[in-house]
Order: structure tokens, then sequence, then C-alpha cells
């Protein structure tokens, strides 16, 4: 049986099929080569071996192709469903030759991360094509607040589309059948490490270490990165009204305008967004640093205006001299009494 479950298995992509050559190789039985290889989307895997076809997969396949399976076999596969296996049935030209249970086993830290996305407000649902009783013994072991089982690939969209009617919807995943339901998600999120290429590349964020806990982490540091933002727009918004209103009431000048209109970030610890964003950035986050700048910009200011009367005080030959001078690299000297 376990040769037979090699052989059909080693072109499979599914999680399931690496833990069947995982022990074949373990028993030392290396998989035959077969032959017209297909894969049976949620159903299961079908192949020619030394001209017998086999099948491989869950129970509704082997009702589909009217294999028949013997109750106490299905007794004992129920029970271990039950307790979170997965059992896999295998049949050779119509007859059932067995099945092999196998353990889905959820990482360690996978509760944890599903009860701090719940402290979070975040209602957790497991979707899987897995069987009923199986999907149930591992929702409950991982604490999910749903468990909808039995769900072929091409269904998983629809499932989707319905969950978006009640909210927004981000979709965990790792499977190539997964990528469709990934795009179709508000937020893509799947595994780096052990997912595949097509299922990362339609994904929103690719967690590269495989770690469920950092999905709590990733939506803490979205939220707060959303919550400053508001806060900074506010902010921003705020100031520029307070300083309309001075204005017109005539209680501000035109540097407090100016103020209002000038955008400053932090230098050390400011985020790269708000530093391009922003019109002055200081270094060293010293506050004392902007009343030194604005003073600084205030003298500036003063020196241009005087600069600019001295150029009316001049006939236009004097500015024209002027003006070439400074084009052509020449010093330029202007006495402290023309510019007061």
């Amino acid at each position: 049986l376990m040769s037979l479950a090699a052989a059909l298995e080693q072109r499979s992509e599914h999680p399931l099929a690496r833990a069947v050559l995982q022990k074949a190789q373990e028993d030392n039985l290396p998989p035959a080569e077969v032959a017209d290889f297909q894969a049976l989307p949620g159903n299961g895997l079908t192949a020619v071996l030394n001209g017998s076809t086999l099948y491989g997969g869950n129970a509704k396949l082997m009702q589909t192709l009217g294999v028949a399976v013997p109750q106490k076999m299905a007794s004992s596969a129920e029970a271990l469903a039950a307790q979170g296996k997965t059992p896999l049935f295998f049949a050779k030209d119509g007859t059932m030759q067995g099945f092999i249970a196998v353990a889905d086993v959820i990482k360690e830290d996978s509760p944890q991360a599903v009860r701090e996305l719940q402290g979070m407000g975040i209602r957790v649902v497991m979707l899987t094509g897995d069987n009923e009783r199986t999907a149930k013994a591992i929702g409950a072991q991982a604490g999910v607040d749903e468990v909808i089982a039995g769900v072929l690939p091409d269904g998983k969209e629809a499932v989707i589309r319905s969950l978006k009617n009640k909210g927004r919807v981000a979709m965990v995943g790792d499977g190539i059948n997964d990528a469709p339901v990934l795009a179709r998600a508000d937020v893509g999120i799947a595994m780096g490490a052990m997912g595949s290429d097509a299922a990362i590349e339609a994904a929103d964020v690719v967690l590269m270490d495989d770690n469920p806990d950092k999905l709590p982490v990733a939506i803490r540091i979205a939220r707060k990165t959303k919550r400053i933002v508001r806060e900074n727009i506010v902010f921003a918004l705020g100031v520029k009204g307070i300083v309309l209103i001075l204005g017109a009431l005539g209680l501000a000048n035109m540097w407090a305008a100016v103020f209002a209109d000038v955008g400053v970030a932090m230098g050390k610890s400011g985020t790269e967004v708000a530093k391009q964003a922003a019109d002055v950035i200081l270094l060293d986050d010293n506050l004392s640093t902007l009343v030194y700048a604005v003073e600084q910009g205030r003298c500036i200011y003063a020196n241009i205006r005087k600069f600019v009367r001295y150029l009316l005080s001049c006939n236009i030959g004097e500015v024209i001299t002027m003006l070439l001078g400074i084009l052509m690299g020449m010093p330029v000297i202007l006495l402290p009494t023309q510019l007061l």
C-alpha cells in the first residue's frame, strides 16, 4: 500500500503528499515511475502504473468512482478524522487497496497568533478542502471562530465573496490553488518559505519565515501607521485653519502663515515618507533648532527685502550692469549704507 501511495503521490505538490513520500523513504520504499498522471482538484490523484489505473484521494473520490469502501475501513477512517487526521484512500483498477491517515499538525505558535487576532477584534475563519470531521478537529486545536470545510479550489472564491459582504477580508494561503483567492481578498497574505510562486505573486503581503506570529505584529504596525497619518493630517489642517482665522482677524502676520504652510519632519526618528513630504528636516530632532531656523529665515527675508529696495532705488543701467556682473562671476560690492 505504501509503495502504491508513494508512486502516485511523487508528482503531487500537496503537503500531505510530501508526508507520504517521507514515510516511504523512511521505510526504504523508492516510488515507482507512473504515467498519465493527473491531479483531480479537491478530490485526489490518478495515474497509470504497469498498465493498472491508480486512484488516491478522499472518500468523495472513491464514491464518485464507485469504489466500495468496507464498513470497518470507513469507520476507522472516520474515527481518525475526528482526531484531526486526514484519511487518504487508494484504489487500483476499481478495487480498494486501503487508506493512510496523515496528521495535519498545526504550528505550535498558531493558537497564540489566533488568540492575538481575536483580541484585536478580528474574526478568524478556517477555510479548507478537508472533510468536516478533520477540519473541525484542527479548528478546535487552533481556536478559530468558524470552520468552513469541504470547499473545492474553485469554490473558495465564492466563499471569499460571501465573507466580503460581511466586511473586509484578509486571506492567508500558500498553495497554487490559493492564488486566485488571495487576489480576490481585500488583503492577500502568503507564506514565503513554503508557499508556491503563484501564491507569492498574487499576495499583497508575504511572511518570509512562515511565522504566523508575524501577522498580528504586521496588523498592529499598519494600524499604528494609519493612526499617525490621520493625526498628522488633522494636526496640519488644524494649524492651517487656526492661522487662517487669526489672519482674517488681523492677529497673525506673514511669518505665522509661513510656519503654518511649511511641513517639518524629524531627521532621526521620522519615517522616510515624512522626510520626503516635509519642507524642513530637523536632523537632531531638537525643536530649538526649529526656532533658530525661523530666526535665520527672518534674517534672510529681511536682507532680501533690503536688496530689493536697493534695486528699486537704482537706475536701469546700474541694475543691468550688476546682473551681468553676477552672471559673469564678477564680484559685486554693495555698500552697507546702500542697503539701509
